[in-house]
């Protein structure tokens, strides 16, 4: 989490009082381990715990998606900043007014040839008025563009909470986590590194989900 290097695996072995070997698998930063500890720090999370709190929070997600879909669609809609419908709304007005200025500004330039074949505007008044007229067709139509192209983003991003949704949904009997799942749901796993508190060891550990990054 701290410098974004991806983490090593490394595993102990251990015999329990059978003579059995028991192998534990643990990750750790690969900067830490490659510069001999001078770098960042260890970041160490044993494979199980890792596991377990992927399992957890994907359970989670997937209960409350089931319980109230509509909350975590409001949900993950604020925190993606995309729930204010008022602002696109007024986004999609502008976007229709644009529309209708560039068609007049069309009409006036066929205007403009007419008059000047007829002899209604002098060569020097017609060069001007059709600066100015393509002045503002150019403004307009790069506002229309980026409003396009916003309006675009902001629709692909709420179909990617809604496939979110449904893919997280689909596991919402899972037990056990497999490569299939992990793959299907998650982008990253970010680990932080472990702190005691109260004398309690804690670590921050952030799950960033395909179709949307970090769910909260």
């Amino acid at each position: 989490m701290d410098c974004g290097s991806p983490l090593n695996s490394g595993v102990t072995v251990r015999r329990n009082k059978n003579g059995e070997e028991k192998r534990h698998f643990r990750y750790s930063c690969s900067r830490h381990v490659q510069s001999g500890g001078s770098v960042c720090s260890r970041h160490t999370i044993s494979e199980p715990a890792l596991k377990e709190i992927l399992l957890q929070e994907i359970q989670a997600h997937a209960r409350e998606i089931a319980l109230d879909k509509a909350a975590v669609f409001a949900k993950l809609k604020h925190r993606m900043t995309l729930d204010d419908s008022g602002h696109q709304d007024l986004m999609r007005q502008e976007l229709q007014h644009l529309e209708q200025r560039l068609k007049e500004l069309e009409r006036i330039t066929a205007d403009l040839y007419e008059d000047k074949v007829a002899g209604k505007i002098s060569a020097s008044a017609f060069a001007i008025l059709m600066e100015k007229n393509e002045q503002e067709c150019q403004h307009k139509k790069a506002r229309r563009d980026e409003l396009r192209t916003e309006l675009t983003a902001i629709q692909e991003k709420i179909l990617s909470i809604s496939k979110w949704a449904e893919v997280v949904g689909k596991h919402i009997h899972l037990t056990e986590l497999d490569r299939a799942a992990i793959d299907e749901l998650i982008d990253r796993v970010e680990i932080g590194e472990s702190v005691h508190v109260d004398g309690k060891r804690q670590q921050e550990v952030k799950v960033y989900y395909r179709f949307i990054g970090f769910a909260g």
